[in-house]
């Protein structure tokens, strides 16, 4: 694996575990709503659309794995391919 890879993959779990406020593993709207509305990056209004579109499976909580797609900004099906060498979540 690349350097550039692992910087990535090394903050989006940093990014993950921040969002992940009760620790259980995935993010909810209002972890998410919280987060995004700390920082000022979203208005209230957009986040439940921005959040519906990083949960895939639409089980009303993003995991590990729909973070990271979003977070290198890729399609599902090349989340394999975006860090050759890597172990990365499977599929929900």
């Amino acid at each position: 694996m690349d350097n550039e890879c692992k910087i990535r993959l090394y903050f989006a779990k940093e990014d993950f575990r921040k969002a992940d406020t009760n620790e259980d593993g995935t993010v909810t709207l209002d972890e998410l709503q919280q987060i995004l509305l700390q920082q000022n990056l979203i208005s209230t209004a957009d986040i439940a659309h921005y959040f519906a579109d990083i949960d895939l499976n639409k089980d009303a909580r993003i995991s590990w794995r729909e973070f990271l797609i979003e977070y290198l900004e890729i399609e599902p099906e090349q989340l394999e391919s975006a860090c050759p060498g890597t172990s990365l979540p499977a599929e929900n």
